[in-house]
């Protein structure tokens, strides 16, 4: 693949991570153009909400025992990815509205299910309150992401959030297989 100037790059990027909020919120992209942001708050509250809810799903089919299981030795335990995507909400929540998170620890050592269970409800609601919480002003700002990688708009922290904790849920549908569990069922409304 033929690699792309960093300018046009980053506006690829962009336009990408803003066309399914604009598509889930009904919204053809020339309207968003004209209406910045509008209701982006509740609409992508609510799809926040349900990734949160099936990504909770996957971390209580995962029986106790198995909370320390990894397919190879070179990936994290069940454990330690559902402990990733709760502890990478601490990052991208700060970057949207900076805060002390409501947790700190999020290494998995001696942590029960229950524990694991806990921490990420409190992180998925701390970050769905920060994302409900958001003026459309506010998720218009820029911010530099990754150490200065890209910079983004608040909104589109929110989106890279969600499809972080996607991917790592998806990784860990076979963690689930291998253990004989069904993944549980996605619903996208």
């Amino acid at each position: 693949m033929k690699a792309q100037p960093q300018n046009q790059r980053r506006t690829l990027i962009k336009a990408l991570a803003a066309a399914p909020v604009a598509v889930a919120a009904g919204i053809t992209l020339e309207a968003k153009a004209s209406s910045t942001m509008s209701n982006f708050a509740e609409t992508f509250g609510g799809i926040w909400e349900r990734a949160s809810n099936i990504t909770m799903e996957y971390a209580r089919t995962m029986p106790t025992d198995k909370y320390d299981f990894r397919p190879t030795e070179d990936v994290r335990t069940f454990s330690e990815q559902m402990l990733h995507v709760a502890g990478s909400l601490a990052y991208f929540g700060n970057l949207i509205k900076p805060s002390q998170p409501p947790i700190s620890d999020f290494e998995p050592a001696d942590k029960s299910k229950q524990e694991v269970l806990s921490i990420m409800e409190q992180m998925f609601d701390y970050m769905e309150g920060i994302i409900r919480g958001m003026s459309e002003e506010t998720l218009a700002e820029a911010v530099e992401i990754f150490g200065g990688a890209a910079t983004v708009t608040k909104a589109e922290v929110a989106i890279i959030a969600r499809d972080h904790m996607t991917h790592h849920r998806g990784q860990t549908t076979t963690y689930l297989r291998l253990n004989g569990m069904q993944p549980p069922r996605y619903v996208a409304f």
